[in-house]
């Protein structure tokens, strides 16, 4: 049976923000700590506030620096987007499926103001149903809490529906759910030729 409700993460999915994320974090750390982070937890896949609370506990930064470079990176971040080119078979495969009357859900560990410039900059906020961000939940992924408000708000069977997931924390998270998961290898990869495949799976 089709598919015919689609729970997308965002970074890694969607769009590739790695690197984006990475280099902003580094820069707000050392605009505000005056120091130069290369520690491996930067690039993880964990929330920005973990990664800055594990570096103080550390003794890298220090604790009160904390909210000051979570807001600067989160600045830092949403100028790096606007220079992020328009991903036309992004556009293509969610106009492709709301066309074909499915439900198209996007869940994040992302914070929600950055989460929704990035969406409308790419013109994918106006197709989607549900919207999910970390200010919604209070456990984040790998907790399988994101994916369970998205699910028990869309309702029907377990059946109807497909995870997008690239990182390890978001497939363990998606996986804890019950339902359907695709693991992404790449951006690229997420098209509606894929769609097709896994509907004919």
């Amino acid at each position: 049976m089709p598919y015919s409700k689609y729970l997308f993460d965002l970074d890694g999915v969607l769009v590739d923000t790695c690197e984006i994320q990475i280099n902003a974090t580094k820069e707000a750390i050392y605009e505000i700590a005056e120091v130069h982070v290369d520690d491996p937890i930067l690039d993880s896949t964990i929330i920005t506030l973990a990664k800055l609370e594990y570096l103080s506990e550390k003794g890298v930064i220090n604790e009160e620096h904390i909210n000051d470079i979570y807001d600067l990176k989160k600045k830092k971040t949403d100028q790096y987007f606007e220079t992020i080119p328009l991903d036309e078979d992004k556009v293509e495969l969610f106009t492709y499926l709301k066309e074909q009357g499915h439900t198209i859900g996007v869940v994040t560990n992302g914070n929600h103001k950055s989460a929704e410039f990035f969406m409308k900059k790419m013109k994918l906020y106006d197709h989607i149903d549900l919207f999910l961000t970390s200010n919604n939940y209070k456990y984040s992924k790998p907790h399988s809490e994101p994916y369970i408000r998205a699910i028990c708000h869309f309702g029907g069977s377990l059946e109807d529906y497909i995870i997008f997931e690239d990182s390890e924390i978001g497939l363990q998270a998606a996986r804890g759910t019950g339902a359907h998961v695709h693991h992404v290898k790449n951006v690229k990869d997420v098209t509606i030729d894929l769609i097709k495949c896994l509907n004919k799976s």
